[in-house]
């Protein structure tokens, strides 16, 4: 029955042309790349009766579609740190192969059409809301999961907005310990992106760490007034790891969850599994995967620091900063776009010469300048993966936020507050694109 309506749902969205802007992925340019899943990241996980659903944005433009045959580039860095967070939450997830069935997670994003090639990177209202009522919403209705985790404020907002909820501050609905209640009685938990430039200056990778632990541990609570089995532990023999298991049955459905965890008797790191299955999981196996997780992880970071060594062949030679002027600021600078290899001009950083940068997707303007706490740079960047972003950068290393456009605005039902809002909003951006004006950006 659940199969069946998602392959209806499918099949509607192959159909969908309602978007102005955007091409959907069964049309007859794209046909072929196309797949028999609500969209290319459910393609990675598309477990219809998974516990924790993930909301993305958008999953890209047609050019990449196209060059990656309809499938995610798995060494995607963005993916990468995803799978890194949530192994380090606790949760039994891997990013590296594709498979449906009970693995326990589902991917979707609030646009499911993609991009065409070339096309400004700015995303209109109209696609998140259409998506949201046509797509979003009766995913999430089906596959039910007991908690959905947003990545993004636009993913988030277009959430609330397919359930008629009107968004508030993201950062507030990020600091939320339980989340929020959806009509339907779903958690919704808003999370940060977790792409570099985030995880550089608005949210830490430790902080987004504890952010999916709150989920985990909603998760772990969820059994309640489902049937336990006696709680087993031991410690197994073949690795020496400690193990705890425990089975659930929903007394409605009759759904049953195998509740694992396993811990490292060196380090004490525990990992946890939970999820459709009636057969325990291999510990030996488990542990090779963690392993494997880690050894990931570390590359991911080695290949950060390769790149960064690359730009400025000082730091492999054991040198803090960068030589030059300004070496802590262009460290900083060079550390939010490492994944890309992206850094700053010497040539501009000696004359403190203003400049852009235009690539692997970026859109960069920078300027320098000086006040009481000492010289600086400002820059203002764009990407179509995540919001803009205007940063200040210190000689010093200090690091501040700067006012950057909004995307979406706050809505009403009321006409004189929607009003309002709407004022709000474009005299917030009106002053920004100002600011942005004056200073050449």
């Amino acid at each position: 029955m659940k199969r069946q309506q998602y392959c209806d749902l499918v099949k509607e969205r192959k159909q969908c042309r309602a978007c102005d802007g955007l091409l959907n992925p069964g049309s007859p340019e794209l046909a072929d790349c196309d797949s028999l899943e609500i969209g290319p990241w459910s393609i990675i996980h598309g477990d219809l009766d998974a516990p924790l659903m993930i909301v993305g944005q958008d999953w890209g433009d047609t050019r990449a579609f196209q060059a990656q045959r309809g499938l995610d580039d798995l060494h995607n860095p963005v993916l990468c740190t995803l799978e890194k967070l949530l192994v380090a939450a606790g949760f039994d997830v891997q990013m590296d192969g594709y498979g449906q069935g009970p693995r326990g997670l589902f991917l979707t994003n609030a646009v499911l059409c993609l991009r065409k090639a070339d096309a400004q990177p700015r995303f209109k209202d109209c696609w998140f809301l259409n998506c949201g009522e046509r797509f979003l919403r009766p995913q999430i209705d089906l596959v039910a999961p007991r908690v959905v985790a947003t990545l993004g404020q636009r993913a988030h907002e277009s959430v609330l907005r397919a359930y008629g909820l009107q968004p508030g501050r993201f950062r507030d609905a990020v600091e939320l310990q339980d989340g929020s209640e959806l009509p339907n009685g779903i958690r919704l938990f808003a999370m940060y992106h977790c792409g570099n430039l985030v995880t550089n200056t608005r949210r830490s990778y430790e902080e987004q760490v504890a952010d999916w632990r709150r989920i985990r541990s909603r998760l772990d609570t969820c059994g309640i007034g489902w049937q336990r089995s006696p709680l087993e532990s031991f410690v197994d023999p073949g690795t020496g790891w400690a193990v705890t298991r425990q089975r659930r049955i929903n007394p409605v459905s009759h759904a049953e969850l195998m509740c694992e965890t396993i811990t490292d008797p060196l380090s004490g790191e525990t990992s946890t599994s939970i999820g459709l299955s009636q057969k325990p999981r291999d510990v030996a196996t488990w542990v090779r995967e963690i392993g494997n997780w880690k050894a990931g992880a570390a590359e991911a970071a080695r290949e950060q620091t390769e790149n960064l060594h690359r730009l400025y062949p000082e730091l492999a030679a054991g040198a803090d900063v960068p030589h030059g002027p300004l070496g802590l600021l262009k460290l900083r600078f060079a550390e939010s776009f490492a994944a890309w290899s992206i850094g700053l001009p010497d040539d501009d950083v000696v004359c403190r010469r203003r400049g852009s940068i235009s690539v692997a997707g970026w859109s960069i303007s920078y300027l320098f300048g000086s006040d009481e706490k000492g010289e600086y740079l400002d820059y203002y960047s764009q990407h179509r993966m995540t919001s803009d972003s205007h940063m200040r950068l210190y000689a010093d290393g200090r690091v501040e936020g700067l006012p950057a456009m909004q995307d979406l605005r706050l809505c009403s039902e009321d006409p004189v507050e929607d009003e309002r809002l709407k004022a709000e909003y474009f005299d917030h951006n009106h002053r920004i694109g100002e600011m942005l004006r004056e200073k050449g950006f």
